[in-house]
């Protein structure tokens, strides 16, 4: 599978899941310098919501943000004491 399926996969599954489940946030962060280089960040945070529940490893499948592809993906607790899964690429 190309890398654009992969992605066109990924932003399927994203609309999907916002659909369905808690708040999706996904942001992109580019820097660039002087010299022309720069770096470019990805962040996703899915909150989960009584309505949706799902592990991390279930999150990673349904948005393929894997360390394979360089994802490093962590959990944490929002201040209402929901679990949000942030994963991020780049940077």
């Amino acid at each position: 599978m190309t890398p654009f399926h992969h992605r066109l996969i990924r932003a399927a599954a994203l609309f999907l899941s916002v659909g369905m489940a808690g708040c999706l946030d996904y942001t992109f962060e580019t820097t660039v310098h002087a010299d022309g280089t720069g770096v470019r960040v990805q962040r996703m945070e899915f909150a989960r919501n009584d309505n949706l529940k799902l592990s991390a490893d279930e999150v990673r499948a349904l948005t393929l943000a894997v360390p394979e592809e360089g994802w490093r993906t962590s959990t944490r607790l929002n201040k209402d004491g929901d679990t949000v899964w942030v994963a991020e690429l780049g940077g």
